[in-house]
């Protein structure tokens, strides 16, 4: 009995296509590529995200803490003393002297009492005071400005924080703005 192989051409078409060849492996590489490079461009995406997110929530809780303790403070003193547009003199309820200063170099707002000094406010870009009378201009929310500090019976103040996320300054800031009537006045 004769034994041929009869059927070596579909053993060789069978070997070829049972193997991947170098020019699908190379595409399988290079959309695996793609793919991972997506995938990481949206995770540090969304890292970024996420940091920014939580320092946004950081500074809202602190610029809320610091309004309310001058808030607190500001209701229960007696008088303006001193004022300028980055600090204030008040003459407290117990006579003493209140100050709230900022300071542009260490970008910091402080409270002084009694030679305590304490610091309410850090990372604050800008921080304004303004004085103006307990009237409410006709029509509008707006308090008229106080000419002299007898008549300072709102203290207006304005700020701003900022940080760098990253090492990169972010356009995100957190901004205050409260009017604080005093009531003693």
């Amino acid at each position: 009995m004769d034994c041929k192989a009869t059927s070596t051409i579909r053993r060789q078409r069978s070997r070829r296509a049972s193997g991947a060849t170098l020019v699908e492996f190379v595409v399988a590489s290079a959309v695996g590529v793609v793919l991972l490079g997506v995938f990481m461009t949206f995770a540090v995406y969304q890292g970024r995200s996420f940091t920014v997110l939580l320092n946004l929530v950081d500074m809202d809780q602190l610029n809320r803490q610091s309004l309310d303790q001058m808030s607190q403070d500001i209701r229960q003193v007696n008088k303006v003393i001193y004022y300028g547009t980055n600090w204030i003199d008040f003459e407290d309820y117990d006579k003493a002297t209140l100050t709230y200063r900022f300071d542009p170099t260490t970008r910091s707002v402080t409270r002084t009492k009694a030679g305590t000094t304490k610091t309410v406010l850090v990372e604050c870009s800008t921080f304004t005071f303004a004085l103006m009378q307990r009237n409410i201009v006709e029509g509008s929310y707006a308090y008229y400005p106080a000419e002299i500090l007898a008549e300072a019976k709102v203290i207006g103040i304005t700020w701003e924080t900022s940080r760098s996320i990253l090492g990169k300054k972010t356009g995100l800031s957190g901004s205050q703005t409260a009017r604080i009537v005093i009531r003693k006045a």
